[in-house]
């Protein structure tokens, strides 16, 4: 499966963040939305953006393909709903696409307002979506955690050498770099 990131409407809210870059591209924690979604996706992703941007943010089309709303970030909720959309099935939230699943030749029509040709599928779960630059200030506590749960996730932490002394409150994770 092939999965697009878009820009919506907030990309003219986020200039001039999103002069050089698709709002995908944009940090909120400790990575990207887009590295977020190829994180939790297992796949590499590219952008459906601004023909300005579109030399160095190439599309890359397939059969068919996911369309992803680029100022969404993802929840493990939200993957799941993705995967299982059908061709010409939408994933909504009010006024706002979250996710289209589409054939190649349809990409023309995809975002059309009078076209009817897609299923409405509602998802009624909350989700963090970026819209104005505060945005990114004000959800970026709460990305860092979660960013921090899902790098970590699975890796042991080292102990606190006796040399250190943890002053306050608050987790420290030390990792042993590899070699």
């Amino acid at each position: 499966m092939n999965y697009v990131l878009f820009d919506d409407a907030s990309r003219e809210n986020l200039l001039p963040l999103t002069l050089t870059r698709p709002v995908a591209d944009i940090r909120i924690g400790i990575i990207t939305i887009r590295e977020k979604w190829e994180m939790l996706l297992g796949v590499k992703t590219s952008s459906l953006t601004q023909g300005c941007l579109s030399k160095k943010f190439p599309l890359t089309t397939g059969d068919e393909m996911i369309l992803i709303n680029g100022s969404v970030i993802p929840n493990r909720e939200l993957i799941e709903k993705i995967r299982r959309l059908v061709i010409n099935e939408s994933l909504v939230q009010g006024d706002i696409i979250l996710a289209r699943r589409i054939k190649a030749n349809d990409l023309e029509i995809a975002f059309n307002p009078g076209e009817d040709k897609f299923i409405k599928t509602t998802f009624d779960k909350p989700f963090e979506k970026i819209n104005f630059p505060w945005d990114i200030f004000s959800k970026n506590a709460d990305a860092i955690s979660n960013d921090f749960k899902t790098l970590t996730e699975g890796k042991k932490s080292q102990k606190l050498e006796a040399s250190n002394i943890k002053i306050g409150q608050g987790d420290i994770r030390l990792f042993k770099q590899s070699a």
